[in-house]
């Protein structure tokens, strides 16, 4: 038998009390153990003996077994070392000291696909916008609604979407190879989202070159490439207030030249190169 001796942490436990059948809780004070057959009148000499016989029997036991870690799969007890493992949490917060504890009982988990179902929506922004739809030589059709460019497969009934702009898209243009996209979006209110120009795959999805940030004060409004010379120039229309064109080699992002123009509210912000001149900035 074994009295007043406190049990202080779990690997104690399992180690040096593995032959305890009984064990007491005392509320203030040290927890009480010992064996239920040897509680009432049990003389001290004979607990002495108790013990010596109890250490004797552990020493021998523990010679004679191999060690054993909780990471052996054939001796573990998943319903003892599992619970066991699992400590409370303890935390400060605000100043004050804060103890979680764990669940005895884990609710079983459930990975069941939910039952529930998308629906396909459309959107199209076509009320302030011009040259908004495109069919690609897939089939596929190609236009914008908020800052996500969709191409919709009439097919299949499915859709891709192009979603690498930080804000609303304003105007869009398909490259001559008909497999680019240039697409400006408008100005946010930080420095992640300025106004810029992306020019991405139709077949990948895949952002090829970035360019314009910090150019354009309110947002892209006009986009348009070079007709004649492969596609290498990129024009756009800054929405500020002076309504700025500008020039663009996009595989370098170098800027060739800009001007302040004047738009026609009800045309609304359609540009285009000239079809009939190669445009030369020399």
């Amino acid at each position: 038998m074994r009295l007043r001796e406190e049990v202080r942490s779990f690997s104690q436990l399992r180690n040096e009390f593995a032959d305890v059948e009984t064990f007491y809780l005392c509320h203030g004070g040290s927890p009480l153990l010992g064996r239920a057959s040897a509680i009432n009148g049990v003389e001290s000499g004979r607990r002495s003996r108790a013990s010596s016989v109890v250490a004797e029997r552990r020493r021998s036991r523990s010679k004679g077994r191999r060690s054993v870690t909780y990471g052996d799969a054939d001796a573990r007890d998943y319903s003892l070392v599992e619970v066991l493992k699992e400590e409370p949490l303890r935390l400060i917060i605000r100043g004050l000291k804060r103890t979680f504890y764990p669940p005895l009982h884990h609710p079983p988990a459930d990975n069941s696909p939910p039952d529930k179902r998308l629906q396909l929506d459309y959107g199209y922004r076509g009320t302030d916008s011009r040259r908004n739809l495109w069919v690609l030589p897939t089939g596929e059709l190609l236009y914008y609604v908020a800052a996500v460019a969709v191409l919709y497969d009439r097919d299949e009934d499915s859709q891709r979407h192009y979603v690498a702009h930080s804000e609303d898209i304003q105007c869009m243009a398909l490259h001559p190879s008909r497999e680019m996209v240039a697409s400006g979006q408008r100005a946010g209110r930080n420095r992640k989202t300025q106004a810029h120009i992306r020019i991405w795959s139709t077949e990948t999805l895949q952002t090829l070159y970035v360019f314009g940030m910090g150019e354009f004060e309110l947002g892209v409004s006009a986009i348009a490439f070079s007709q004649l010379n492969g596609g290498s120039y990129v024009l756009a229309v800054d929405g500020g207030r002076e309504r700025i064109l500008s020039v663009w080699q996009w595989q370098w992002g170098h800027l060739l030249g800009k001007v302040a123009v004047k738009f026609v509210a009800d045309l609304g912000n359609v540009v285009e190169f000239n079809a009939l001149r190669i445009f030369d900035m020399a």
